[in-house]
Formats: C-alpha cells, structure tokens, sequence
C-alpha cells in the first residue's frame, strides 16, 4: 500500500449542512487510518476545501510530520493552495488547465516541489484530445500547460516533475528536505563562484536531489580564522564567500551527498542540515540586519588570506 484515498469530502451533490457531521467522522476514520499505517493521504475535496482544511490542519498540530499527502484535482486558489502547502501537502493538477485560465495564477505562484500533474482518466480530457476517452499517456499535455502558465522549458519543468510525481518516495516521507550552508575560499574570483556552487550542485543531483532555493555567496568576515589545507599548503582565513542550497532528497542519500561536497576543495565549510520548506532565513538579511544595528567598517587584513607553506 503506498497511499491512502482518495478520501475527503464531498459536497457537490450532498446537502452540507445535513451530511457534514456523517462526512466528517468517516474523513476522521480515514485520516486515522493513514496515520496509523504511516501513509499519505490521496485527498478529494469538492466544494468543500475549507472544510477539509479545517480537519487537517487540526489533525496536522496533533501529530505533526506524520500527516502528509496531495490534494488530488486541485480546483481552489491561491489562498487554499497555500493552506495545504503550510500543511506539507502537495496539489495536483488535470487537464482542465488546458483549456481553462481559471488556475493560473495559482500553477504561477506555486512551489514547483508542490505541485504534481495528473489526468484524472477516464475524465477531463485535455487539449487537444478534447471529445476523446482520457488516458494517462495525456498528462504530457498537462505538463506542457503547467510550463507554458509558468513560462518554464517543457523539458526541464517535465524533469523535474517526474522526479518528485514519479517517486512515490515524495509522498511516503522517505524524502527529506535539506539545506547545506557553505562558506568558499575568498580568493576565488567572483566570475568562478558559480562554478564551485554548481559543483555543490552537482553532487546533490547526482544523487537525485531536487532544488528547492538557494542563495548565491557573498563575501562576509568570518566570528574566527579558520583553515583550510590544500596541498602542501595550509591558508588561514578571515573571511569567505557565503551562501546555501535547499533541496529535497532520500534521507538515506544524505551521507552520500555530505562525502561528495566534503571532497570540493574549494569548500571551506559546510553544514547540512534538515529544514523545513519555507525559507525565512537568509544571509543577506542577517547581512543587512547585521550592519544596521553594528555599524562597522572592516580592517583591511579582513579580506585578505594568509598563507603558511
């Protein structure tokens, strides 16, 4: 068993008002149950997203990262959307944006590691295939609107979207999401730092990580020297080029991912770190933040690196 549903709840034809209390104690029982089994959960919800919402953000302050799903054939806003991204839950969407703007602007705003593309077959047929039997081979076309309203590469947005849909790991809690934060030689030059945060890059998609955010280094004065042996050669440094990279990996490739940046030599630090989704800390505002309440002006042996052959 990989999920649990489709379950939610369902108002298009029910009266709510008459058959909200039965609905909602079997949605209980269903959440129960994939909580208890340590699923996620595949969720419908028809004319009734503020109500499920309620249910699972209370079930969410319970029992925390244990709750986790999609929610099946998203037709909300962007105000829902981000309700059930708060929540860890991803949204998916059909061939109705094919021929409707109605989810635009909700597919624009989105996350791209939260959102999921599907057909919902043998409905909802997507352009061009209007008037035909839906099949699953169709979400091709799905993928290409999804990048067209986002005004991405097909290639690259269907990529990675079949990493994150195609492994059921994203949704079984078997991904983690990451950060590393790492500190670069200062006597790197400014038109190579890409190359150095590429390699970090690369290490980490090597081993099937996802992106999710990123920060590009800048240089700031480190609290202690540090070194770092190169060679025959051992620098002593007073500062270093800083930055982070979040992304969404298999727990067990972590130590992989660590023992790869540890062998970049241009790397002074780094740290890797379990975080959560949403950024809220960055560098630069620490930076910012930093300066205006510590007015400071640097020595100049500040930025400068020492040498002990």
């Amino acid at each position: 068993m990989v999920a649990v549903g489709e379950c939610g709840l369902d108002f298009y034809r029910a009266d709510k008002v008459q058959d909200y209390k039965r609905q909602k104690k079997l949605f209980w029982n269903q959440v129960k149950f994939a909580l208890a089994c340590d699923k996620p959960i595949m969720i419908h919800a028809r004319d009734a997203y503020e109500e499920l919402l309620e249910i699972l953000e209370s079930a969410k302050r319970e029992y925390g990262a244990r709750l986790r799903g999609n929610a099946h054939f998203f037709t909300g806003n962007a105000a829902i959307a981000k309700r059930f991204f708060d929540i860890g839950f991803t949204i998916s969407f059909t061939g109705v944006i094919t021929f409707t703007k109605d989810y635009d602007e909700v597919i624009k705003a989105a996350p791209l590691d939260m959102i999921m593309s599907e057909t919902d077959a043998p409905y909802v047929t997507p352009v061009p295939y209007r008037g035909k039997r839906n099949e699953p081979s169709f979400v091709k076309e799905v993928v290409k609107s999804m990048a067209e309203i986002r005004g991405e590469d097909e290639e690259r947005l269907y990529d990675r979207l079949v990493r994150l849909m195609g492994n059921s790991k994203t949704l079984t809690g078997e991904l983690a999401i990451y950060e590393i934060g790492y500190l670069i030689l200062p006597s790197i030059p400014e038109d190579r730092l890409s190359d150095v945060v590429g390699a970090i890059g690369k290490v980490i998609a090597k081993e099937g990580g996802v992106e999710i955010n990123a920060e590009a280094p800048f240089k700031w004065p480190l609290a202690y020297p540090m070194s770092k042996t190169i060679g025959a050669s051992r620098y002593v440094l007073t500062d270093a080029y800083l930055g982070w990279i979040k992304f969404e990996v298999d727990r067990a490739k972590a130590p992989v991912i660590k023992a790869g940046v540890e062998k970049i030599e241009q790397v002074l630090r780094f740290l890797l770190v379990k975080a959560p989704r949403e950024t809220t800390f960055t560098f630069a505002k620490a930076k910012a933040a930093a300066i205006q309440t510590f007015p400071m002006e640097l020595p100049e042996d500040a930025v400068k690196e020492n040498v002990i052959n």
